[in-house]
């Protein structure tokens, strides 16, 4: 690489980074932690979206690797992600995270859910058997993981998203 293209590159890194922290607001710590966890989830989330809609045929590791990413940022360690008196600027979470702890952590646990089942069910054809039509799952209606398991991957995909948009309707500033 010669050195004028080394330092395009380093400034484009650099300019990178400066997006990055202007993006999260000069979160540091937790914060900036969780807001990168979050910007990871939903790149894996839009991919999946478009993967459904494409239909088959499809990389089923593809699948499961950002089942994989949903997984891994989701459940507990997503709720390590807010300890006690971390919702203060630039975070985007709103009070009720820590008011509405359970319902907080019920979506966590839902999404991690579907998103195993999902890993599992990666090589899905997208055309299995008849499942029942989505149905509200946010709060008090979850899918419970037997019923996840036995669901085609594309329905999969559909509750994941309305998990999020749920979880972001009720905790997150916007």
């Amino acid at each position: 690489m010669t050195l004028p293209t080394r330092a395009v590159a380093a400034f484009a890194l650099m300019l990178a980074g400066v997006g990055i922290a202007l993006a999260h607001g000069g979160a540091t710590g937790i914060v900036k932690e969780r807001m990168d966890a979050m910007v990871e989830m939903d790149r894996a989330m839009k991919a999946l979206v478009v993967i459904v809609r494409a239909g088959p045929p499809f990389d089923g590791g593809e699948v499961a690797r950002l089942a994989g990413v949903l997984s891994d940022h989701s459940g507990d360690d997503l709720l390590d992600g807010f300890p006690e008196g971390t919702g203060h600027a630039p975070s985007e979470a709103l009070p009720a995270v820590w008011s509405a702890w359970d319902g907080f952590a019920a979506q966590a646990a839902q999404l991690q859910l579907l998103a195993d089942a999902l890993a599992e069910r990666a090589e899905d054809d997208f055309n299995g058997a008849t499942a029942p039509e989505p149905y509200p799952i946010a709060g008090i209606d979850l899918v419970d993981g037997d019923l996840a398991a036995s669901l085609p991957a594309r329905i999969l995909v559909a509750h994941m998203s309305e998990t999020c948009s749920a979880c972001h309707a009720d905790y997150r500033a916007r």
